[in-house]
């Protein structure tokens, strides 16, 4: 596995704000699609909007870039976090919707399961990781 060179604090604090705004963004793009009823959609951004303030995380904790993947089961692992089974748990349900909103094979079978009432539920879970995430996020 490659080393990741250590980030100097000014890096670390340019990369956690690009995650941080990044997140943020996705978060209005997830409200909106949300309020349009358009469910898979708000939901493949939900993911976004987490895997982002993860990544940050990763950099707060590590002071190196963040890998490269989607998982944010693993991106939680990695930013030392402690997360709740209830937590991982939602985490992996929410990785889910990553691959689902980008793969046809899979799109119908989630479109088909992003009721109003499954939607809301986990753009709930999101906004509640989101608040919880960006209170652990240094002031930037």
């Amino acid at each position: 596995m490659l080393k990741c060179k250590m980030m100097n604090p000014d890096e670390i604090k340019k990369t956690i704000n690009y995650w941080i705004e990044g997140a943020k963004r996705d978060m209005t793009a997830s409200e909106v699609l949300l309020k349009e009823k358009q469910f898979p959609q708000a939901l493949f951004w939900c993911h976004l909007v987490l895997e982002k303030l993860l990544k940050a995380c990763v950099v707060k904790h590590t002071k190196t870039q963040s890998p490269y993947v989607h998982n944010l089961v693993l991106l939680a692992e990695k930013s030392g976090l402690i997360l709740s089974e209830n937590q991982k748990e939602n985490l992996a349900i929410i990785t889910k919707f990553n691959m689902r909103g980008r793969y046809a094979d899979e799109s119908q079978q989630f479109n088909e399961q992003c009721t109003p009432e499954f939607t809301k539920k986990y753009f709930q879970i999101t906004k509640d990781f989101y608040q919880w995430l960006t209170s652990k996020m240094p002031s930037l």
